[in-house]
């Protein structure tokens, strides 16, 4: 029956073409050779050319294969119906990259025979064709509609041989699933594993391993006492090991040990001296080794030493606006000014003639002490510290909802014990005694080991594929493999590795990751591409929006980044503008694309406010993928003083559950000219939450150098994170 049904779409297909048999017919063979095509029905294929070349026996073949890109071009001259040497090229085929049908039909001036599932994007396609185009596939899991409607509009016709040949078994896509659970000890026994789609629960055995039938790309829960629950998909291979992180532990016997913190390790919270490295949350200090001779009040002391103090040119220090600006121009927006303790009110008029309330409400303090000349002439000023996030500034109540600026006089401070004068540049931290090794350039995984084996490329690349049959289900195997090959300096390879990341990965994380590959290798318009995805996908994730636009200003496409920070801006995208602790990253990209791009975009929609760029000696921002991840990221100075920066949910609850709300995992960090020498950027992993542990966290570091002026450059470089509780110096950063 199956047999008498090809045959009958065969003389279909041959109808519709008008030349004779005897007639040399002329056939351009679009082959789809995409690492998504690899579990098709091959058989089914040839098969069906079998049977075409029985009816067409003089055909000359214009044969095109792609995938990311054409990668290869030839005729075969087919003649009595022999079409060996065409067979043993698709027999031969290796199937890589992503598939893309970008330029595919360029100079394409016969019949076309399309072999494809339509998985790649169809808007590529021409919408006129001046030929038939019939589409041939043998893959189930394929794009049949679009096919069909492409098939449609050229003449042409769809032939899903797969359906003609093959029966789907019934119950496919369940499966047997097995591994082993482990913790950093060791095999783990009692952990319960459970397949959401199908209800199916187990326990893991002595050995730590387990076995249940689950749907493949369903959700599987791990749960145990004492560790982070993680969740993770179903592979398409049904193995799957997990590594379980340790949460809330009661512990027998605890040891502490302590050193007695100086005073210089110290900043000011408001109502007490605190260390730096204590706090839960994050704080900017400058001292009066910043502030310069040249300022001639507060404002100018402050201005561009912050990184979310927003202060126009004619308002006083008590309007500053900081947190996004985000309440009703009703209620006041200004932030607190603290001197020596005490709370100094606000001017009216801080909201651009807008009369608001006092921030210092009930404390009639008298602002003539912010003179030149007064209390707080700059030359009087011993530290300003700006208090971020409301775990710092809810002390103050309604008064600190909008920020906090505190300000210590010398003549307040005069009275230490101690001078603050020193010979020895103390700085403000604790001094870095710790042994980070540089992290290595490549991960040390089996495929990378077996890869630097290879001594010229063709080995590496026949090496990538036998080891892709093992690892080629999981992203993170294609975007280290995408570093490796970089350094054989084959641009087109490089790009076919990295575009088969795409192809499998099946979560936002892994898409991130994917995409912070790309623009570490400079390939913007590819990591555009994805983060346009994930934006259609992920609406409600903000720091997509950030990411496309700065993609799409490094691919040469300034004015559609503009149309993204302007959407924004008029809160009608990324949650309605809506960007928590994100929102002065965002500022400070929308300002410098406008300064980077002013000659060639059109501003006038912009508002004046991001007209005026931000400048720092050094931009440094961290993102991560997924973005339940924890670590410790410590910065050490060219004194040798370190500050560490905890993200983790125990450490600042307040920050996780914005982050997690609004969808970002960002911070950024910045110096001044003043701060000469060679910077360290280490980092502790300590794991995901819920995500999958075996699987890598990737971190894309983006340095920018004299960030805001003509002569800005960057670099950006990819981390990976797998190794937990090891500190790694991740980035080195020289002034």
């Amino acid at each position: 029956m199956k047999k008498h049904l090809l045959l009958a779409l065969l003389t279909l297909l041959v109808g519709f073409s008008a030349l004779a048999q005897e007639t040399v017919k002329q056939l351009t063979l679009l082959y789809d050779t995409s690492y998504d095509m690899r579990n098709k029905d091959l058989e089914a294929e040839l098969r069906f050319m079998d049977s075409y070349f029985n009816q067409n026996k003089a055909v000359d073949v214009r044969f095109v294969s792609f995938s990311n890109d054409i990668i290869q071009e030839g005729v075969y001259k087919v003649r009595g119906g022999n079409w060996t040497a065409l067979r043993d090229e698709l027999e031969n085929s290796i199937y890589d990259g992503a598939g893309s049908y970008k330029d595919l039909f360029k100079g394409v001036a016969t019949e076309v025979m399309l072999v494809t599932n339509g998985r790649a994007d169809l808007q590529d396609f021409p919408q006129d064709f001046s030929h038939k185009v019939n589409v041939i596939c043998s893959v189930t899991n394929s794009n049949q509609k679009g096919l069909e409607g492409l098939a449609l509009r050229s003449g042409g016709t769809f032939f899903n041989v797969f359906a003609t040949t093959n029966e789907i078994p019934q119950g496919d896509g369940i499966r047997s699933v097995s591994g082993r659970v482990s913790d950093s000890a060791g095999p783990l026994e009692g952990v319960s594993i459970y397949n959401r789609e199908t209800g199916a629960r187990t326990l893991s055995a002595a050995d730590g391993t387990y076995s249940l039938n689950a749907k493949i790309n369903g959700i599987l829960e791990f749960s145990y006492v004492g560790k982070n629950t993680l969740l993770t998909r179903v592979p398409e291979n049904g193995v799957k090991d997990v590594l379980m992180v340790a949460g809330s532990e009661l512990l027998d016997e605890v040891v502490l040990t302590a050193t007695l913190e100086s005073d210089d390790d110290a900043v000011n919270t408001g109502n007490m001296r605190v260390a730096k490295k204590r706090l839960g949350y994050s704080v900017e200090t400058i001292t009066d080794k910043e502030i310069s001779e040249q300022d001639i009040n507060l404002e100018t002391a402050v201005q561009g030493q912050f990184s979310n103090i927003n202060l126009k040119p004619d308002q006083d220090i008590t309007q500053f606006l900081s947190r996004g600006n985000n309440m009703t121009i009703l209620l006041d927006q200004t932030g607190l000014i603290v001197v020596d303790g005490v709370p100094i009110e606000s001017s009216p008029g801080a909201l651009s003639g807008v009369t608001t309330g006092n921030n210092g409400i009930g404390t009639g303090n008298d602002r003539s002490i912010f003179g030149q000349g007064g209390l707080l002439d700059p030359a009087n000023i011993a530290d300003i510290t700006v208090l971020k996030g409301l775990a710092a500034t809810n002390k103050y109540g309604t008064l600190g909802r909008n920020g906090v600026i505190l300000v210590t006089t010398k003549t307040a401070a005069v009275s230490k014990a101690q001078t603050r004068d020193s010979a020895i540049p103390l700085g403000t931290t604790a001094t870095y005694t710790g042994s980070a090794a540089d992290m290595a350039a490549l991960p040390d995984t089996p495929y990378i080991k077996a890869l630097q084996a290879a001594s010229n490329i063709d080995e590496a690349y026949n090496i990538y594929l036998e080891q892709r049959e093992r690892y080629g289900n999981a992203p993170y195997f294609f975007i280290d493999a995408a570093s490796y090959f970089k350094d054989w300096n084959n641009p087109v390879l490089v790009s076919r590795v990295l575009s088969n990341a795409k192809l499998v990965a099946r979560s936002a994380n892994e898409l991130r990751a994917t995409a912070y590959q790309y623009e570490n290798l400079g390939m913007h318009d590819q990591a555009a591409a994805i983060y346009s995805e994930l934006v259609s996908a992920y609406p409600q994730q903000v720091q997509h929006y950030r990411n496309l636009a700065l993609a799409l200003a490094a691919a040469g496409r300034p004015d559609e980044a503009l149309a993204i920070y302007t959407g924004i801006d008029n809160k009608e995208l990324a949650q309605n503008g809506q960007l928590g602790n994100l929102q002065k990253t965002y500022v400070k990209d929308y300002k410098n694309l406008v300064f980077s791009h002013k000659s060639s975009l059109q501003l006038a929609g912009v508002r004046d406010f991001f007209k005026s760029n931000v400048s720092h000696r050094a931009r440094v921002i961290f993102e991560w993928s997924d973005y339940d991840a924890e670590f410790d990221l410590q910065i050490v100075n060219p004194q040798n003083r370190f500050f560490t920066w905890t993200h983790d949910k125990a450490t600042d609850a307040i920050r996780w559950a914005d982050e997690q709300t609004l969808g970002y995992g960002l911070e950024e960090f910045f110096m001044t000219a003043q701060d000469k020498g060679e910077w360290l950027f280490n980092m502790t992993y300590k794991g995901k939450r819920t995500g999958d542990n075996a699987a890598p966290t990737y971190v894309k570091v983006t340095t920018y150098f004299d960030f805001g002026s003509p002569n800005q450059r960057q670099e950006v470089k990819l981390i990976r994170l797998e190794a937990l509780s090891k500190e790694e110096t991740v980035l080195k950063v020289k002034l």
